[in-house]
Order: structure tokens, then sequence, then C-alpha cells
């Protein structure tokens, strides 16, 4: 089979300089946690307003 491979590359094991995308990641965990504590909260929040009319359960009270 004929290599079509067509990018050369260098030397076996030699280091190539990428940019850090450190800043991007880090942005994006704390734009991922905010948004999944906004959306636990919207829940949390709706749940409530539904059950908050209904009346406890006899033995759930102490």
């Amino acid at each position: 089979m004929a290599d079509t491979h067509t990018h050369s590359h260098g030397p076996a094991g030699a280091h190539v300089a990428h940019r850090s995308d450190m800043g991007a990641a880090f942005a994006g965990l704390v734009i991922g946690a905010l948004a999944l504590l906004l959306l636990l909260g919207t829940i949390v929040m709706l749940t409530n307003r539904h059950y908050a009319a209904e009346k406890p359960a006899a033995g759930a009270e102490r």
C-alpha cells in the first residue's frame, strides 16, 4: 500500500510549542459550573413552589 501521507513532521520525539488554552479551559469550567448551579437552583425553586400548598404527611412533623 502506498503512503499517501503528505505533511512532514519533525524528528521523532521533537517538542512542538503549542499555545496554551488554559484560560479558555478555566472560563469554560466556571461558566459550566455557574450554568449548573443556575439550573439546579431553578429546579429547586420551581419544585418548592409547586409543593408549597400541600400539607405535610402525618409522620413528617416532629
